[in-house]
């Protein structure tokens, strides 16, 4: 059995209106069946999809051809409500030898098979095989969970990453992400639940969650920035969008003009939408499009719905391109500046890709450079703690007002300090009340705590840290990640930790003891085995030490190195488990070396005239020894 499924058909409907949808799907089904063997019909079998059963004997090759047929000629153009289309199918196969008896049994393995064809992007066939089922069943149970969680639980949370005027350095506003703190699964990324959301329907009601949150959000901050919210084709189509987003408003509040809405191309093409932008222009919010690439497709769309902005996608600064290509950038960066434009470079990581974004023409930024998402109580400390154009991920943890010069101490907030000690902020407070650990306060009146300050915190309990369980058996994917990307994340970390002068980190002599580091890393996740994880890191912080690195050196270095990994796991692909185990592992390390320095028994500390020496030997041979 062959189960035939057009790609997107929900974006279609909302785009074109339901009756569209079945004309398309009318449309597919006479175009396909003359393709079909003798004796084969299609049976409609789901909104979208549809049921081919062969019965004569066939050679699996012959089916698979047949399947590779039916996806190249539901490809060619079809017109539709006078618009032409151009969509794909995904097709999944199933087998009566893959244990399926029944006819309803070998349905629903080649649904299966034909989901996970959809889930790889569509437009290809997949065979089914029995471990499917197992991803359809934990698809089904998140989703599941999902729905709970829209009905009124607990566990969506907005993160917010800042968007920098290049020109000024200033804070133009920042962008709220959302983030599902799932009670088994840990904190899920977007790209691990929304993908679901938009399968199933739900995506609407998590923008309309994510936009009220803003909101209360916004309203509960006594000098609030800007805030942008990305909205979907089908939360724009919808026909009360307009009017409930206004209520938001008007219940909280807002002035509309603290509010951006981010549009991608297909929101801008869905019917309706001219009205709704023109709509939501004159309730005062500003609209970007997202994701404008190479080519001049946009253009129009910003003449005729008089947008306020473009945010340009990562591809563009994320590594040099052709000078023809470089050339076209500019000239379409540069249509969107004559136009009034704000131009935001995304995803900026590095120093070179902002100098590179600068280059093209970009007005502002945002990304890794900056600062990663973070919780709304965490952007406010950042954004106290430093002016906003000194945030950068070189300078996350700012200096407070009295502090020693640039690069000889750093100061973390109430809150992360509490972290880093694995005590809460009240006994924190009171500590700090009674002179057990010294603070500083900004001109705001918050609280700051040094790291060196906290490793010499010394109490008569003896304050241990709460580090987080290490992973149980190998994981080979987390492994091949490290060992092939480890040094270039590392690297990225490195360029990022220093504003003038290189650290050790940044230096020739890191290399091997960093590669020995990472190597041992990548053993550990291979076999299984942890037990040396913590003499490896002791090693290569010993290291550092003898190399003249500070203590803020070395757990920023470590904090940062851990957030880039999870950044690169997600990018890969890989399964939200082994990110959250590489979360876990890097918070474990971070808070050992913390929790050694603090009792000054593994990490010692050399005197002056061997630290001297040692650094004389480490130039000469090119890396300290431990």
């Amino acid at each position: 059995m062959l189960v035939l499924g057009v790609d997107r058909l929900r974006e279609i409907a909302d785009a074109l209106g339901p009756p569209a949808a079945e004309q398309l799907l009318a449309a597919m089904a006479s175009r396909l069946d003359h393709l079909l063997p003798p004796g084969a019909e299609l049976t409609p079998l789901l909104a979208d999809a549809f049921a081919l059963t062969l019965v004569e004997p066939t050679a699996r090759e012959e089916i698979i051809e047949l399947a590779e047929r039916l996806l190249t000629a539901a490809a060619a153009p079809l017109t539709v409500c006078d618009e032409e289309l151009r969509v794909s199918v995904s097709v999944g196969v199933a087998f009566t030898g893959t244990g399926s008896a029944s006819t309803a049994a070998l349905a629903h393995a080649a649904a299966t098979a034909q989901h996970r064809a959809q889930e790889r992007g569509g437009g290809c066939v997949e065979l089914f095989a029995p471990r499917q089922s197992d991803g359809l069943l934990d698809s089904l149970r998140l989703e599941n969970d999902l729905r709970g969680v829209l009905a009124g639980g607990e566990g969506l949370k907005l993160f917010f990453q800042p968007i920098i005027e290049l020109a000024s350095g200033e804070l133009l506003a920042v962008e709220a992400l959302v983030r599902w703190d799932h009670p088994t699964r840990g904190l899920l990324l977007p790209g691990r639940f929304l993908p679901l959301a938009e399968r199933t329907g739900l995506l609407s009601q998590v923008e309309q969650w994510v936009i009220g949150e803003a909101c209360r959000q916004l309203a509960s901050w006594a000098d609030p920035p800007r805030v942008s919210v990305n909205v979907s084709a089908a939360a724009l189509a919808a026909e009360q969008f307009v009017a409930n987003l206004a209520r938001e408003l008007r219940g909280n509040s807002l002035d509309p003009r603290r509010l951006i809405l981010e549009l991608d191309e297909s929101a801008l093409l869905a019917s309706g939408s001219a009205t709704r932008v023109h709509e939501l222009r004159a309730l005062g919010v500003a609209v970007l499009l997202d994701d404008v690439g190479h080519g001049y497709s946009w253009l129009p769309h910003v003449g005729r719905l008089q947008l306020d902005g473009v945010k340009i996608e990562r591809s563009i600064v994320e590594q040099p391109a052709a000078a023809a290509i470089t050339t076209a950038i500019e000239s379409v960066i540069g249509a969107a500046r004559t136009l009034g434009l704000t131009v935001v470079a995304k995803d900026v990581e590095t120093r070179q890709q902002l100098e590179r974004a600068q280059a093209l023409g970009a007005t502002a930024a945002q990304g890794l450079h900056f600062l990663a998402p973070v919780p709304a109580g965490t952007l406010l400390d950042v954004l106290a703690l430093s002016p906003p154009a000194a945030i950068d991920v070189a300078d996350a943890t700012a200096l407070a007002p009295g502090a020693p010069s640039p690069g000889a101490e750093r100061a973390v907030t109430l809150g992360q300090a509490a972290s880093l000690l694995g005590i809460s902020a009240s006994t924190l407070r009171r500590w700090a009340a009674d002179g057990r650990v010294t603070a500083v306060r900004t001109s705001g009146g918050h609280r700051r705590f040094y790291v060196s300050e906290l490793a010499r915190v010394n109490t008569p309990a003896q304050t241990k840290l709460r580090l987080p369980d290490l992973p149980e058996g190998p994981l080979a994917n987390l492994a091949s990640v490290i060992a092939s990307d480890g040094v270039e994340l590392a690297s990225i970390v490195a360029r990022s930790l220093y504003s003038d002068r290189p650290g050790w980190f940044a230096r020739e002599e890191a290399l091997p003891p960093l590669r020995g580091w990472l190597s041992a890393l990548a053993l550990a996740f291979q076999e299984g085995d942890y037990d040396q994880l913590a003499d490896s890191l002791r090693a290569f912080t010993l290291a550092a030490t003898v190399g003249g690195s500070t203590l803020t050196e070395r757990h920023m270095f470590l904090e940062r190195f851990g957030a880039l990994l999870e950044t690169r796991l997600t990018r890969n692909g890989c399964h939200y488990s082994e990110v959250n185990v590489a979360r876990r592992t890097m918070s474990a390390l971070t808070l050992q070396q913390l929790s050694d320095c603090t009792e000054q028994s593994t990490t010692p500390r050399l005197p002056a005239r061997r630290r001297r020496a040692a650094r004389a030997h480490s130039a000469e041979r090119g890396a300290p020894r431990g």
